[in-house]
């Protein structure tokens, strides 16, 4: 017979919550499935139905959200749907379910933060001028001319643009994390996406 439902995982907590949020996705009510002294947070969902939606997005934040406002909790990816909530949830968790317990203490007490940053494209080119006397002169030079003419010149600026911003956002990273630091348990790396770039700590 075909499988028609699955079990849709928000994440893992200890198992001895009791205090789980009413509702998650709506397909089904939200339970625990424990191994040992953790657990998944999950939900029946249809199969069929298509989950890749801005709404169930929002149903898993809002659940996880929900879930960390009373302790701590591993959110699992977004559309993490497991066979079932028995011996998938085993098979998740391995041989050693004690991990997942001791990550969950470690974050006993503690709050997430986002931090993102996102340069001003026109204030950074301009100090990117300023500084680099290569990229001042080329820019000159193809400022004002059709796009056909000085080819080679404007790929070679657009390289250097790229490669000294590249550079200024790992000075930038650093910058933020050396003062963070001091203040919080733990600084997650992230990657910088083209323009903007983030970072997420961890702070009691």
């Amino acid at each position: 017979m075909e499988t028609t439902r699955g079990f849709y995982a928000y994440g893992i907590v200890p198992s001895s919550r009791t205090d789980l949020p009413d509702t998650g996705m709506g397909f089904d009510e939200p339970h625990l499935a424990a191994v040992g002294p953790v657990a998944v947070v999950g939900e029946w969902v249809d199969l069929q139905a298509n989950l890749a939606k801005k709404r169930h997005l929002t149903a898993h934040t809002d659940l996880l959200n929900r879930l960390a406002q009373d302790g701590p909790v591993l959110p699992l990816q977004f559309g993490s749907v497991l066979a079932d909530d028995g011996q998938a949830v085993v098979d998740l968790f391995g041989a050693d379910p004690g991990w997942y317990a001791d990550r969950l203490a470690e974050l006993e007490g503690l709050s997430q933060y986002v931090l993102r940053a996102q340069y001003d494209l026109d204030e950074a080119l301009a100090q990117l001028v300023d500084s680099d006397p290569e990229i001042a002169r080329l820019r000159e030079r193809t400022r004002g001319r059709p796009d056909e003419e000085r080819h080679d010149e404007r790929v070679r600026l657009g390289e250097l643009v790229s490669q000294a911003m590249e550079a200024r956002k790992g000075q930038d990273a650093e910058w933020v994390r050396s003062r963070i630091e001091p203040w919080v348990t733990a600084v997650a790396p992230a990657t910088w996406a083209a323009w903007t770039g983030s970072r997420s700590w961890h702070s009691r």
